[in-house]
Formats: C-alpha cells, structure tokens, sequence
C-alpha cells in the first residue's frame, strides 16, 4: 500500500482532535479498515434523478490507486472507539493537466459518511484538520455533482476556517438509452490497451478533446 495508508495499526498519538468536535477524530486510514471503506464508499451520491454509488470492491485501498498516483486517505473516527469508520475522505495527489502540461495537483474524492452519523459536526471536523494539517497554499481539485447540495455547501462556498473555493469549470454528462444498433457494429470490437498502442490512444484523445 501507499506511504499514506498504514500497514500497523493505528496509535492515540496518531489522531487528530478538534476544538469545534470532540467526540470524533481524524487518522489515517490502515488496510484494517479496507471493509469498512468499501461499505461507506458504496453510500449513494445525489444526483438529478438519478442513484449513484461506486463499485471499489474487492479492495477500496488497491482500487484508489486507479484514481490516485499517491492516494493519502483521512477517516473520521469515534474517540472513545478508533476502530470504527464513520466517514471517510481522500485528499491524494494525481496528474492534472495545468498550462498544458502534467502536474501534481491534491484531488478531494470519495467524502462519505455513515448516514447514521448525519447531522454531527463530522464535515466541520474534516475541515478543520484541511485547515490545520496541510499547507495553506495548497491548491485542491474536487468534481461535486450538481444536485449533491451537501458537498457543495461545504467545498463551494467562502467561510471561515475552509478551503477559499473557486469555481472554474461546468461539466455536463448525458446518459443515452435505447439507442439502436448500428448497422456497422460487427466490424468494430474492444481490445485491451497495451502499452505499445498508448501513444495512438493518447493522439485519439487529443483529437476528440476539440468534440
């Protein structure tokens, strides 16, 4: 696992405690708690219409590396029990295309709760430890769904003590269903990418990218 997921289980030194929650705290997620990810990741996200949950089975800590270079993964815990997962959040670093050219940007993903835990000061808590842990020029990406008004309350909006957001970009996605099949199909097939057909995939995307 990556140097931000620890192998040995967690001590009460490690965790991080807030003035504004006391009966939770922050610590780095271990591969004892992969089960409890991959539940707590699985809770459905807000969307229009439209129930969305994402699959990490049958690993959360080995599937974040297919969406992390370097995941570095917060889990918010009970004070009295650090054993048990309540929510969780990763705050990793990937390749992003700045000016043209890659560089490693942190990316916020995967903000999830127990829903019985819903209405605590656990969001507030999350941004505490952003504010107090990590750099405060550090410059973080995150993608929220329009319709997740929770997340965006929290990451889209100026106040005291977060993240300063800056809103740069709109995505739109549309679903397709019941398209009819093309006469033509049958002369097309999936082939698995290797790394010698990378640079024709990469000079696909390129042309794509002006669609």
């Amino acid at each position: 696992m990556d140097i931000d997921v620890l192998d040995a289980p967690f001590d009460e030194t490690a965790l991080y405690h807030s003035k504004n929650e006391t009966k939770f705290a922050v610590r780095n997620a271990t591969v004892e708690d992969d089960e409890q990810l991959m539940k707590i990741s699985a809770e459905t996200v807000p969307s229009n219409g439209i129930t969305l949950s994402y699959e990490r089975h049958p690993s959360y800590l080995a599937a974040s590396h297919a969406q992390y270079n370097r995941p570095d993964l917060k889990v918010v815990v009970p004070v009295d029990d650090p054993s048990i997962v309540i929510a969780m959040m990763n705050l990793g670093w990937r390749y992003c295309y700045i000016n043209g050219q890659p560089d490693l940007m942190r990316y916020v993903a995967d903000l999830r709760m127990n829903p019985a835990y819903r209405g605590a000061k656990v969001m507030r808590l999350l941004m505490d430890y952003v504010h107090d842990e990590i750099p405060q020029d550090t410059i973080f990406e995150s993608v929220v769904l329009n319709a997740n008004t929770v997340a965006a309350s929290i990451l889209h909006h100026e106040r005291s003590g977060f993240p300063l957001p800056y809103f740069y970009d709109e995505i739109r996605t549309f679903t397709v269903s019941q398209a009819v099949k093309p006469k033509a199909f049958n002369q097309y097939q999936f082939k698995t990418l290797t790394a010698e057909r990378v640079d024709e995939a990469n000079d696909f995307i390129l042309k794509m990218k002006d669609h």
